[in-house]
């Protein structure tokens, strides 16, 4: 459910909500000087880009902009992690997804298939 690259682990996250992903990476949240949490996007062998509801498929609109049919939204909470394997040792499963066939972040550097 991982891709290696070089000595990283990469790894897609999905969960019902951005709760549930707070709970499985508390050490990526922060207080800031006003008492509001936020994501840490970065750290020592991490890296986190968050994403959260995906378009699974695009609408269709007409010549005006108004719309004749409404996109798929997937509205789970995503985020692509790029870690150690140690650390992705300690990710829980339960959040963790297969990589998707054609991604839509992927990591520079990431090799194309």
């Amino acid at each position: 459910m991982e891709r290696i690259v070089m000595d990283r682990v990469d790894i897609y996250l999905r969960a019902t909500g951005e709760a549930e992903l707070i709970a499985a990476l508390p050490w990526a949240r922060e207080q800031d000087g006003d008492a509001e949490p936020h994501w840490y996007t970065c750290g020592d062998g991490w890296a986190l880009d968050i994403i959260g509801p995906v378009m699974i498929a695009a609408g269709a609109y007409d010549d005006d902009g108004d719309e004749l049919v409404a996109p798929v939204i997937d509205q789970r909470f995503h985020a692509n992690l790029r870690c150690t394997p140690e650390l992705a040792d300690a990710i829980p499963t339960g959040v963790r997804i297969a990589p998707p066939e054609t991604p839509a972040r992927i990591w520079a550097g990431t090799p194309q298939e």
